[in-house]
């Protein structure tokens, strides 16, 4: 469907898996806490204007953690948002 949300994908074999993982900072920044793992396990993607991710990190031994981030398309410089 255009403009919507992608099925459900894995991130362990994923193209997008090094971009899921690049979201540590912004993602710990908007939880306020630091992370000592942070492993994507599962996200759906939507492009719009760039790319949503929905996506479900494993934060600890038995922890998980569901992050809305939006990336920017590169042209514009600006930088992706939780």
């Amino acid at each position: 469907m255009l403009g919507g949300n992608s099925q459900e994908k894995h991130a362990a074999d994923s193209e997008w898996r090094p971009t899921l993982e690049g979201f540590k900072d912004i993602v710990s920044a908007k939880a306020g806490k630091q992370f000592a793992q942070f492993d994507p396990i599962t996200f759906t993607q939507q492009v719009v204007n760039g790319n949503v991710f929905h996506v479900k990190y494993q934060v600890g031994e038995a922890e998980w953690i569901h992050a809305k981030v939006y990336n920017p398309l590169p042209h514009t410089g600006l930088p992706s948002e939780c």
